[in-house]
């Protein structure tokens, strides 16, 4: 802690002239902020030095003069060997120091009548400075602020910013208080005066705000210190599924991430208003057409991505269904046994019944050219549980007699939604295959992690002349 002093000086100086041999004065002087009054009945201070007390103003720093007056004139200053006394009073903050010698001329006042009394002209013992006039007296009071002022509150950002961050403070009452100093290691070295309310704007990081009370005397409070984060980077946004590129599903759910973990996102159907949301986002009641979803990502200052993530896809119109095949005609009628049957022998009987169909075996079709592309399942399943077999899923393809045919087969997981996987295929007329399906990275995860999946099978086939027809099951996959 500095020590800080501030002074009173007291010169006592002979003002006699030839007139008045035995007038005296004492010339006074103050170091620091304070006051000295007369008690005795002379009262040259308040005659003389304008005031009732010889006052110092309360901001003087502590060893800075601060006042001075000489008590007494040459026509009615003190009679030679009277009793004088001064009292010196401490401004707020400030206390007494000692009576001491005054630079400049004059004899040094010793405070010999005061109690205890002084032996010397520095005396810290009294505030009272008791003595006997003589001629050419001076002397000095020093009053010293030498204690440190206290910070009472500091507060700053709460977490982080992305742009400049206010300081508010306060320091403990304090009559001596002058001003604040503030900084930011590693940003602005220097402390620099500032004032509650101060904004700050470093570059991205983590920063430390100090500041610290400063009173007239030049004593410092310990600082006190605010850490805060600055970051201004925008988050990246990322879309992790979505609906294929064309669909006849009236809803989709799309996933997304941020490369920031904590934040927000925004998201924005076609030309409507973005709105806050969360991944996965589902969107329903989707008219035919094309669809865009775009989606903005946000970190937890408030910081959002620039360029939008966005996934486009078409809402196809059903296929419209393809007529019944006409019936066939009815069988011509049998004809009446022929004559000479023997009597008792049976009529010829009907034709035999074709043998009936095997276990797993395809249904019988009908022939023609009308025969519907959409009653002819283009896939083949097992009964409830698909397997897994090196990161594919094998499925049987097959056309109808007569009809080459294309398509794909998409696998999808119902809960959590997610593409799985998708293979195409081209097949000659009554021809069959094995397709396989090839789960995706995400996927294949998703199956390690949960150990089964439901999930729905989608096929699309079209025949030579552009006939489609589109079927789904659900079915249990497993490792």
């Amino acid at each position: 802690m500095r020590r800080t002093a501030a002074l009173l000086l007291l010169t006592v100086a002979s003002l006699a002239s030839p007139g008045v041999a035995h007038a005296l004065g004492v010339r006074l002087s103050i170091r620091g902020a304070g006051t000295v009054h007369e008690t005795t009945v002379f009262n040259q201070i308040a005659a003389r030095c304008g005031a009732p007390v010889l006052q110092s103003p309360a901001t003087t720093p502590t060893n800075i003069f601060g006042a001075q007056c000489v008590a007494g004139s040459a026509t009615g200053g003190y009679p030679s060997g009277s009793i004088v006394e001064y009292v010196a009073t401490p401004a707020p903050g400030y206390r007494f120091n000692r009576w001491q010698p005054a630079d400049g001329q004059g004899t040094a006042v010793t405070c010999g009548l005061s109690s205890p009394p002084a032996t010397s002209t520095t005396y810290p013992g009294s505030s009272i400075c008791r003595f006997v006039i003589s001629d050419n007296l001076q002397t000095q009071v020093a009053f010293v602020d030498d204690t440190d002022p206290v910070m009472a509150a500091l507060s700053g950002p709460a977490g982080g910013v992305n742009g400049p961050a206010g300081f508010t403070f306060s320091a403990v009452a304090d009559p001596t208080l002058k001003a604040y100093e503030c900084r930011v290691p590693g940003f602005r070295e220097a402390w620099a005066a500032c004032a509650s309310g101060v904004e700050e704007s470093p570059p991205d990081g983590t920063w430390a705000f100090e500041v610290r009370a400063v009173d007239f005397s030049n004593n410092r409070s310990d600082p006190s210190s605010w850490v805060w984060t600055v970051d201004t980077q925008e988050p990246e946004t990322t879309i992790l599924t979505g609906p294929p590129s064309a669909t006849a599903e009236t809803s989709a759910a799309v996933e997304f991430e941020s490369s920031e973990t904590l934040g927000g996102f925004r998201c924005q159907l076609d030309s409507g208003d973005p709105a806050p949301c969360s991944s996965p986002h589902s969107a329903t009641g989707l008219a035919v057409g094309a669809h865009t979803l775009k989606v903005w990502a946000s970190d937890a200052v408030g910081n959002e991505d620039a360029t939008p993530a966005e996934v486009g896809w078409t809402v196809n119109a059903p296929a419209e269904p393809e007529p019944d095949p006409p019936p066939e005609p009815d069988p011509p009628a049998e004809p009446a046994p022929p004559s000479g049957t023997p009597p008792g022998a049976a009529p010829p009987g009907p034709a035999p019944s074709p043998p009936a169909a095997t276990p797993g075996s395809p249904p019988a079709r009908r022939s023609g050219p009308t025969r519907s592309l959409a009653r002819v399942r283009a896939i083949t399943l097992g009964a409830g549980t698909l397997k897994l077999s090196k990161g594919a899923i094998s499925l049987s393809v097959s056309c109808p007699s007569g009809q080459a045919c294309s398509g794909s087969v998409a696998v999808a997981a119902t809960k959590p939604r997610l593409a799985l996987g998708k293979a195409a295929y081209r097949l000659a007329a009554g021809k069959r295959a094995t397709l396989r399906v090839k789960l995706s990275a995400k996927g294949l995860r998703l199956l390690q992690r949960l150990g089964k999946l439901r999930v729905k099978i989608t096929t699309t086939t079209r025949d030579a002349a552009g006939r489609q027809a589109k079927a789904a099951w659900t079915r249990t996959l497993r490792l």
